[in-house]
């Protein structure tokens, strides 16, 4: 079953702190302390144009470097919380997708954390059905789906 989830990366860069990073405007500011060798001739009438050239080009390579090992730590990190749910887990387009192998065993899972976290109780997925209301089990997860980041506080790391 998949289930596309609405996210940002904002959001998840604040739920997951991966490579030191913890939210978006900190990797921003890490990709913009690059330090840059250039090689160029500073008597060349030129020097300013082909220095800011190549700094933008080394910019952008460190950019796209540092984003995809940042994309990747988030993205394996996210895979690491979400299987304990029966989950599994990609970032495309700025959104989650949610590949559900069961989602009985997936809203277990969820409630147990829910109810673990203790601010209200579920009893059943029937009686959370009821409660919602909600159309069906996959609109339970789509809404409740954040409390997966609650797990660690709940249970710790296991």
């Amino acid at each position: 079953m998949i289930i596309e989830l609405e996210c940002d990366l904002d959001y998840l860069s604040e739920e997951l702190v991966v490579m030191g990073i913890d939210d978006y405007e900190d990797l921003n500011l890490q990709i913009s302390n690059i330090n840059v060798d250039i090689d160029l001739d500073e008597s060349d009438e030129n020097y300013q144009e082909e220095y800011d050239k190549a700094y933008q080009e080394a910019y952008d390579k460190n950019m796209y470097n540092l984003y995809n090992e940042w994309k990747d730590a988030l993205e394996s990190e996210l895979a690491s919380l979400f299987r304990k749910f029966y989950v599994d887990i990609n970032i495309e387009n700025n959104k989650l997708i949610a590949d559900i192998e069961d989602i009985d065993k997936t809203l277990a899972e969820l409630r147990n954390c829910i109810n673990g976290y203790g601010l209200f109780y579920i009893g059943t997925i029937k009686e959370w059905l009821d409660i919602g209301p909600y159309e069906d089990k996959r609109e339970i997860f789509r809404t409740h789906w954040r409390w997966v980041f609650k797990n660690r506080e709940v249970y710790g790391y296991r």
